[in-house]
């Protein structure tokens, strides 16, 4: 349950990414800036639950954390086509 988690986190977290990205490429100011907020917020508490476990669980969901981000970025830019 707590891999799925992550996963489902990588997977959000790379959707705010791509909306930030669109955002600064728009010029769409304040959403840019509140988006980015979040992800810096987002990617700091995710790494402090990630160095909280032992090492070989770290890894693994380091590894489920970036496939959901690969996950993420496939569906923006499927749907994009």
């Amino acid at each position: 349950m707590r891999f799925i988690l992550i996963f489902i986190a990588g997977i959000v977290n790379d959707l705010m990414i791509t909306q930030y990205t669109v955002d600064v490429v728009n010029k769409v100011i304040w959403r840019a800036v509140i988006v980015s907020g979040l992800i810096t917020l987002v990617n700091f508490f995710f790494l402090t639950v990630i160095i909280r476990e032992t090492l070989q669980t770290s890894f693994l969901s380091i590894v489920v954390y970036a496939v959901g981000n690969c996950v993420g970025t496939y569906f923006i830019l499927k749907r994009d086509k």
